[in-house]
């Protein structure tokens, strides 16, 4: 499916972040355009709960998705 709305005509962004104690962790978000694959930076997190966060848009939607999280 990721594949398919790639390769679709037209460009998209991507973004990838962190979530540390349900909040966005904002100096963790790396964004992309065009591109499958975007990581976030790292956290400083290990003592706390987090979860990756990433949204893709582009067609005038915004599709999101996020990890379970860990503590």
């Amino acid at each position: 499916m990721w594949d398919f709305y790639a390769a679709q005509p037209g460009s998209f962004n991507s973004s990838a972040a962190m979530v540390v104690n349900g909040s966005r962790d904002y100096s963790s978000n790396v964004n992309g355009t065009n591109k499958q694959h975007v990581w976030s930076k790292g956290t400083n997190a290990l003592t706390k709960c987090t979860r990756a966060c990433g949204e893709v848009w582009g067609d005038g939607n915004v599709y999101w998705g996020r990890t379970d999280e860990r503590c």
